[in-house]
């Protein structure tokens, strides 16, 4: 899902019109309209501005993980080396797994952000967030 997708999602999920959207970045329904079906992409300070008028991250707004398990199992592969995620075998699944003592300041903050990911799935399983919450605090989330 790229920008196109994640544009269109976040627009609804915020209650907002394209007009509306269009009028808070200072764009027109119709640019709106053509970034949500692809046809024209914003360039970064566009990606900016809708990133803060939807209350996220310009991360976010732009997050194409792939498809496809290949593509996704490449960006874990990404995740292991810059992060050390690894797989390992826990009561006969394969899970992944952080270092118990995390070597860089970036593995260390990736820790926490799991750490935080797992407390809020865990709230959203147990029904304690909506899933609204559940995607707004995705979406919104910042390291």
């Amino acid at each position: 899902m790229g920008l196109a997708q994640n544009l269109k999602r976040m627009r609804a999920a915020k209650g907002l019109q394209q007009a509306e959207l269009g009028d808070a970045i200072g764009v027109s329904e119709i640019t709106i309209r053509k970034y949500e079906a692809g046809e024209r992409c914003p360039k970064q300070p566009g990606i900016e501005a809708l990133a803060n008028a939807l209350g996220v991250s310009a991360e976010a707004l732009c997050k194409d993980v792939g498809s496809t398990p290949t593509e996704a199992v490449q960006a874990l592969f990404d995740v292991e080396e810059k992060l050390g995620l690894k797989p390992i075998k826990v009561d006969g699944m394969v899970v992944l797994a952080m270092p118990a003592d995390p070597e860089t300041p970036e593995q260390e903050a990736f820790a926490r952000a799991l750490h935080h990911w797992y407390r809020n799935r865990r709230d959203f399983d147990e029904g304690e967030l909506t899933p609204d919450e559940y995607f707004a605090w995705k979406d919104s989330f910042k390291a």
